[in-house]
């Protein structure tokens, strides 16, 4: 099947030639225009679903749908980009392709503009990979303006002549969706809930520090120094080597740490490396009596937006601030 017009040899007979090879000419082009379309498109969508599992893998959260979904959400948006990906290539059911894609881009050019209008850097479509929300505004508005252009007129068999060509698409299609199917089953990372680690396949683990607040540290028992936090006032930086905003927080709570000492009531810091490690020995070093340093165990791989700071009082947390959030307001 293709997108472009399909002309019967009822619809030729009785043309002159020129208007013939005009109709000819203008079919290809039209072809090769859906053809780049198609191309471009499902280029797009591979590179921002192995952006997105590369931003999982590196511990972010606060990508897919520019920021706005969240944990197992941005695991089935992955897959449904993959899956649109090999449809589009596929060429079945083009008509479908369209409608689907043209709805999915304009769905992404909306929260692109919606990030863009409330002045956010990153719109998080590309996992790691920071892209101005107003780039991809452009972008995905010129995906919806291309698939107009090329909207299938009209169309010939609901399937190709060649059989074995459609027959080995199909299976790789259905094999594929079940591979992904499979995958974001075993791939979600489980939820850490107030008691400790979830039930699931327990390797991956989504923290939530936003729903900790008034509970007991729920990683306290996975913190080599949990013990020592488990009493007294504690202020806990989450920070991890790739993170961009980690090393302003870190520096901050630092001086922040050396200012306090001393003071009757004044919360110790601690600083609390999440994996994976930068290096064998912390990335920070333990300035006792001023902040004490520590790691999350690297048993399992933890997925949360990082810093994040959070206030102790004998191991329950009575104060959280997560990623871009003013720190520095939260706890002066």
């Amino acid at each position: 099947m293709t997108c472009s017009d399909t002309l019967t040899l009822t619809e030729d007979q009785g043309r002159p030639p020129d208007t013939r090879r005009a109709r000819a000419t203008a079919t290809r082009w039209r072809r090769l225009a859906c053809l780049a379309v198609r191309i471009v498109l499902a280029a797009i969508l591979l590179a921002a679903a192995a952006l997105k599992g590369i931003g999982l893998r590196m511990g972010r959260t606060d990508i897919g749908f520019g920021g706005i979904a969240s944990g197992p959400l941005i695991v089935v948006l992955i897959q449904f980009e993959i899956a649109l990906c090999i449809w589009l290539l596929s060429g079945l059911y083009a008509r479908g392709a369209w409608r689907v894609s043209l709805s999915c881009f304009s769905l992404f050019a909306c929260v692109s503009l919606y990030k863009g209008l409330m002045g956010e850097a990153d719109c998080g479509c590309f996992g790691p990979i920071k892209v101005n929300p107003w780039l991809t505004a452009v972008m995905d508005l010129a995906a919806v303006l291309g698939l107009l252009v090329t909207w299938p007129a009209r169309i010939g068999p609901v399937l190709p002549h060649r059989w074995p060509p459609v027959l080995a698409t199909a299976s790789s299609v259905i094999l594929l969706s079940a591979a992904g199917a499979y995958g974001a089953t075993v791939s979600v990372p489980d939820y850490l809930a107030a008691s400790g680690i979830g039930l699931g396949h327990g390797h991956f683990v989504l923290l939530e520090p936003e729903t900790w607040k008034g509970q007991h540290l729920p990683v306290l028992e996975h913190i080599d120094i949990g013990k020592q936090l488990s009493k007294g006032k504690w202020i806990v930086v989450m920070h991890q080597h790739t993170c961009p905003d980690c090393p302003e927080a870190v520096a901050y709570f630092r001086r922040l740490a050396g200012q306090t000492v001393g003071q009757k009531d004044a919360p110790r810091v601690a600083l609390i490396e999440i994996p994976p490690y930068e290096s064998a020995t912390p990335a920070v070093e333990a300035g006792a009596p001023y902040w004490a340093v520590g790691r999350l165990s690297d048993a399992r791989e933890w997925f949360v937006t990082t810093p994040v700071v959070l206030s102790l009082i004998d191991g329950r947390v009575v104060k959280v601030s997560q990623g871009k959030q003013n720190q520095r307001e939260s706890y002066e």
